[in-house]
């Protein structure tokens, strides 16, 4: 497992009623751990495609997440995340929420490589393969 840590500093506004962290709070932390992910490793498609036209993105598709335990304000946390799975047009990751050695939430994220011009593809363009020499 290739990972990388993002930390997180849990705000007031990360919080519902009772202090405690909204999924969505989760939600946006790992697609924030994901883009992360991609930075860390110098594969951020948008700093590699030249074409104005085009616009180049990697879209949440989808978001699984099981939760072990809450957190809360003013909570230090970390986010593992790694890729489990390529497949041709999209990457599968995977995210471990850890408080100290205690996971909190465990999730699974889908991300389409996708490319948007003038013309409208059939289907997505298969990921660039010097994005996935640099991600394991």
């Amino acid at each position: 497992m290739d990972a990388t840590t993002y930390a997180v500093q849990v705000e007031w506004g990360d919080c519902g009623p009772g202090n405690v962290v909204l999924v969505q709070s989760f939600a946006r932390w790992m697609d924030e751990a994901a883009q992360q992910h991609f930075r860390q490793r110098r594969a951020q498609i948008a700093d590699h495609h030249a074409d104005p036209i085009e616009l180049v993105a990697m879209p949440p598709l989808e978001l699984n997440m099981s939760f072990y335990g809450a957190a809360a304000h003013p909570e230090a946390l970390e986010i593992l995340t790694w890729v489990e799975e390529w497949r041709e047009a999209a990457v599968v990751h995977r995210h471990r929420v850890l408080r100290g050695a205690t996971v909190i939430c465990e999730g699974r994220s889908l991300r389409a490589f996708h490319v948007v011009g003038p013309e409208i593809a059939p289907a997505p363009p298969p990921f660039p393969e010097w994005i996935r020499e640099r991600i394991h």
